[in-house]
């Protein structure tokens, strides 16, 4: 039996968007059509129309780093990365630290 890779989350984002545009101007009759039809989950897709967060989302608070934090870390190590730099572990936990103390 072959498994199917599960989509990214930006294009799971966007599948998600879709089938509720879907269900929201009655292309199909209920969530589970709905579900099936974009090959999601229908709990998931129904936790998500009545609010519920991503795995993600709800993890954020439990994160060292805010997005933000998160976001210019990632820039930085693409810059430096980019100059032909490597990076070592110790110098991004301190890097890291340093963000998240500030």
């Amino acid at each position: 039996m072959r498994y199917t890779k599960r989509p990214g989350s930006s294009q799971l984002t966007q599948t998600i968007a879709k089938a509720i545009a879907e269900l929201s101007d009655r292309t199909y009759k209920n969530i589970y059509q709905v579900a099936k039809a974009n090959r999601l989950s229908s709990a998931m897709l129904s936790r998500r129309i009545h609010g519920g967060l991503s795995q993600h989302e709800a993890n954020v608070q439990n994160q060292a780093l805010t997005p933000a934090e998160e976001s210019a870390l990632v820039t930085f190590i693409k810059h430096i990365t980019a100059l032909g730099h490597s990076i070592r572990h110790v110098f991004l936990r301190e890097l890291a630290e340093v963000l998240h103390k500030n």
